[in-house]
């Protein structure tokens, strides 16, 4: 699965908290495994807020999730677990909902072209001469969504269901 997002990391950490993100969102993440990850006992992203409620809101939308947790920097003990989350810990693999520097680079041939597939066996879009289908890739609540455009017409779906066509 496509996987755009930064590892978390101390430098990450300390700007987030520098620009006023007090709260963060853990949750699994899925995405991040790969075949040839070896000894891994945990994926898991990390979404920042600077206001409680939009955290809050994020957790209950995961509810789901059984490594769903809301860690707050102002408490000492979850500060020291962020900390420690940021620095790699071994056997975990702990993502930013921050996209990487340049990801687009990572979209393969064959992503491109399951998109091409979702749009014409799915959407049944048929772009004239000329025309192309904006595609765009955003994050919310940690999961990957694709916004697809053509003309007045617009489709958002989870990035997954164009992967798994």
């Amino acid at each position: 699965m496509f996987n755009p997002f930064s590892t978390l990391s101390v430098p990450l950490l300390d700007a987030f908290v520098k620009s006023g993100k007090k709260y963060f969102v853990r949750q699994t993440f899925t995405r991040g495994k790969s075949l040839l990850d070896e000894g891994v006992k945990g994926y898991f992203i990390f979404t920042h807020y600077s206001e409680i409620g939009h955290a809050q809101h994020h957790l209950g939308a995961i509810e789901h999730d059984p490594n769903r947790f809301l860690y707050e920097w102002d408490n000492q003990e979850h500060q020291q677990k962020l900390i420690i989350a940021a620095g790699t810990p071994p056997g975990y693999k702990i993502y930013s909902s921050v996209f990487e520097k340049d990801w687009q680079k990572w979209l393969t041939v064959h992503l491109k072209d399951k998109v091409k597939k979702y749009i014409d066996y799915r959407l049944g879009w048929k772009p004239g001469g000329g025309e192309t289908v904006d595609f765009q890739i955003y994050s919310n609540y940690g999961d990957l969504y694709a916004k697809l455009k053509l003309r007045s017409q617009e489709v958002r779906v989870k990035l997954e269901l164009i992967e798994n066509g």
